[in-house]
């Protein structure tokens, strides 16, 4: 099947000086927005290290720093140059019409809606099998109503339960170091009142493309994370 794109205006050319970088969006995606030495470049604006804003990073010979912890990437084709990210950015075709400037971004198929579950609870809390004790779970959820840096409170989602090991929906979000202290904290405050071990980790799947999905995770929680609850 052929990938249909999108060509979307996203700045005048007068907005951006030689040099100079803007951030702007497009399709409900961020974008980082360069021009330097004649050429135009598009990238994603949220570094994959940990969410900096790369439209906000210097620029030479044709590499973006990250304002935040100095990951560096290529402004042509988005490779990684230096660490700490491990991930390329992803770059897109940008094209001048006149005085405006338009970047070409593939159009996404429809986003799978997140389904509710209905919760199922026992009397009394398992510390080792916490997640079907009501107190507890309740707690939890209300724990996770904490700004993230990048998008304030999330209208997260419960998709799955198990005695193990929960899946929430959080949309199509990007953790920063930030979000990621907080969600320990969370954790670590639930565990030290309720004598529990819990965990987390953050995780895609291809039932909901470029949404990120949070698994909180008992001591008994499966290994693998693939196909252990099913939505």
């Amino acid at each position: 099947m052929t990938q249909q794109t999108q060509s979307v205006r996203v700045a005048k050319v007068s907005d951006v000086a030689e040099g100079a970088s803007l951030c702007v969006a497009a399709q409900d995606k961020a974008l980082a927005l360069f021009h330097v030495d004649g050429k135009w470049y598009a990238l994603d604006n949220l570094c994959p290290h940990a969410g900096g804003p790369l439209c906000e990073g210097k620029t030479k010979d044709g590499v973006v720093t990250c304002p935040w912890h100095g990951s560096q990437f290529k402004l042509d084709g988005g490779g990684v140059v230096h660490g700490p990210a491990q991930v390329d950015v992803k770059t897109y075709p940008v094209e001048i019409r006149g005085e405006d400037v338009f970047v070409t971004l593939e159009q996404s198929a429809p986003a799978a809606s997140p389904k509710p579950i209905t919760l199922a609870f026992q009397p009394t809390l398992d510390a080792e099998h916490p997640f079907v004790f009501e107190g507890f779970v309740d707690e939890l959820l209300q724990g996770l109503k904490f700004p993230f840096k990048l998008y304030g409170v999330l209208p997260f989602v419960v998709l799955a339960q198990s005695s193990d090991e929960i899946d929430v929906y959080l949309g199509k979000v990007h953790a920063t170091e930030v979000d990621l202290q907080a969600l320990s904290g969370v954790m670590a405050k639930l565990n030290e009142k309720w004598k529990t071990s819990i965990t987390y980790c953050l995780f895609l799947t291809t039932q909901f493309p470029g949404v990120m999905l949070l698994n909180i995770r008992g001591p008994h929680a499966p290994m693998s994370l693939e196909n252990t609850i099913k939505y």
